[in-house]
């Protein structure tokens, strides 16, 4: 016997990260304003996850990698990522203590173009299994980067400011504390040391360790970009109130 999870068929279809416009990233900023003002509570609801990579362990996977560069060929650039790895896992950890004992509410927590879909009767939340609980800001910093078309490898601040300017609409915030909350976006970290461990051969299957090869090489972009970025991300939110 198998089972299975079945879920009602919507016929809609994910934005793409070239096409995104300005009333697309409003309203995924209203409908997380509105989540949020729910105030849901759920007993089987995941705990906040401020799970952070230490130095030592970022410098064991780099030598491990290091190790095997022969069969894989990202060991280098992670070597040389090393030192920015491990600053934006220290900011990390400095915004998860000071924002650790803050409320949370239950949020998406994965809420990126590839869960929204879109027809004529408006935008559908799908896949709901990393739901649980979260720092409202820290929710809503993610959302503006990833629907500023960053997946795509740009940032658009317009795209950002509006995903901003939606959530406000419906849920008034202080700039301040957003900025304070931008190092604790999840952007790529943990999913970084998962695909790295799925490379090495932690992975239980020949397919997942392609896959965790092929993801470590964007993530690793990613990851550059969003070091490159995060000023000006840090500047467009607290200019967003102006």
């Amino acid at each position: 016997g198998s089972w299975f999870l079945a879920f009602p068929w919507i016929d809609g279809a994910r934005a793409h990260h070239a096409r995104l416009t300005v009333d697309q990233a409003r309203t995924v900023g209203g409908l997380i304003a509105q989540m949020h003002l729910r105030d849901l509570e759920h007993p089987a609801a995941h705990a906040a996850n401020w799970r952070s990579i230490p130095e030592e362990q970022w410098r064991s996977l780099a030598g491990r990698s290091a190790g095997r560069s022969a069969d894989q060929p990202w060991a280098a650039t992670l070597s040389e990522q090393l030192p920015e790895l491990i600053e934006m896992s220290d900011e990390y950890c400095v915004a998860a203590d000071a924002l650790g004992d803050e409320p949370t509410v239950i949020g998406h927590r994965d809420l990126d173009l590839k869960n929204v879909l879109w027809d004529d009767r408006g935008p559908w939340l799908i896949d709901w299994d990393s739901a649980g609980r979260v720092h409202p800001l820290v929710e809503l910093v993610t959302a503006a980067i990833d629907w500023s078309g960053f997946a795509g490898a740009r940032t658009d601040r317009d795209l950002f400011v509006a995903v901003l300017d939606g959530y406000r609409e419906h849920r008034p915030f202080d700039p301040n504390e957003a900025a304070r909350a931008l190092p604790a976006a999840d952007v790529y970290l943990r999913w970084l040391e998962f695909n790295i461990r799925r490379a090495l051969g932690e992975a239980a299957s020949p397919i997942d360790r392609a896959i965790g090869v092929v993801e470590t090489v964007a993530t690793l972009g990613n990851l550059r970009a969003a070091y490159d970025h995060r000023d000006r991300w840090r500047e467009w939110i607290l200019a967003s109130a102006d």
